[in-house]
């Protein structure tokens, strides 16, 4: 939940908007705007999918908070290869 949370809210502080009602979606379609790279925009659209798959499974098991670091870690890199 607060990788989730921290996800839109930077998203939110990078785009200048609200991360309230903030999704993929947008966040998708804004960095499009903004010419970002399109792999890059789909890993971060598959991260905030895995986040949204945990948090609303029945099960926070260990195995998937471990995924998801993983791609946290992977979209870190990529933004830090973009610049942004």
């Amino acid at each position: 939940e607060y990788m989730y949370k921290g996800l839109l809210e930077y998203f939110a502080s990078v785009l200048a908007k609200s991360a309230d009602g903030l999704t993929a979606y947008k966040i998708r379609k804004d960095l499009e705007e903004k010419n970002i790279n399109k792999d890059l925009i789909d890993q971060i659209e598959n991260i905030l999918e895995e986040c949204t798959i945990v948090l609303y499974s029945s099960s926070n098991s260990q195995n998937n908070s471990s995924n998801l670091m993983g791609f946290y870690r992977n979209a870190n890199v990529s933004l830090q290869k973009e610049g942004r």
